[in-house]
């Protein structure tokens, strides 16, 4: 692994060219609410450090977020907006500045002249990276994503699996887990919100397709 500071600029810069994978339908869901988006913010406003971020990297130099996609998604989504356009959120309930900066998304807090420390507080922003270098055996990936932990929630092993193996098979469970038969079911009694219902389905699919004894040992 790498450690890494690197400005705002730089991974702004990353996230428009594509050279960060930003897809959550391959991670945890997106579940951060308004306030608590426009506090992450306003910790930058403060100059306050961010958490250390964890990607992968590929051999095309391409990172996926490993820990650490909602303060991404959050971020470009204030600065860049989802679509890009520089329009994002609207802060609100900030702890310490809403009765200045309630109500204002980027777009017109950089637009208003007497907000241009602010601005420039948020910009210099530095991020701290940990990078899984390129070729890290998959053994080594498994027990390092084990070890991450932000705000005392550890990932799943089914959060780890999405983070390791994107591609079809990924893409085949996050849609089978919104399938109406298998939410009859099951009675809504498995919430997916950490993949627990995406893990169920691998099972199911595992035993089925592979058969009991192929995994005690036979």
């Amino acid at each position: 692994i790498t450690s890494r500071a690197v400005s705002l600029d730089y991974v702004l810069r990353r996230i428009k060219n594509n050279t960060i994978q930003l897809n959550p339908e391959f991670q945890r869901n997106f579940v951060w609410n308004e306030q608590r988006k426009s506090q992450l913010i306003e910790s930058m406003m403060l100059r306050i450090p961010l958490p250390m971020f964890y990607v992968a990297e590929d051999q095309n130099g391409i990172w996926e977020v490993v820990d650490g996609l909602q303060r991404l998604t959050t971020i470009r989504n204030y600065i860049l907006g989802p679509d890009g356009d520089g329009k994002g959120f609207k802060l609100k309930g900030l702890e310490f500045w809403g009765d200045k900066y309630d109500g204002l998304d980027f777009y017109n807090l950089e637009k208003d002249y007497n907000f241009v420390s602010t601005v420039n507080n948020i910009m210099g922003t530095e991020l701290s990276f940990i990078i899984i270098n390129p070729g890290t055996p998959e053994k080594a990936k498994r027990n390092i994503f084990k070890r991450i932990n932000t705000g005392g929630m550890r990932l799943s092993d089914q959060e780890i699996r999405n983070a390791l193996y994107q591609g079809r098979a990924t893409t085949l469970l996050n849609s089978l887990v919104k399938n109406d038969v298998f939410n009859i079911t099951l009675g809504n009694t498995i919430r997916d919100d950490r993949m627990a219902g995406r893990e169920l389905i691998l099972r199911y699919l595992a035993f089925n397709l592979l058969g009991i004894n192929h995994y005690l040992g036979d």
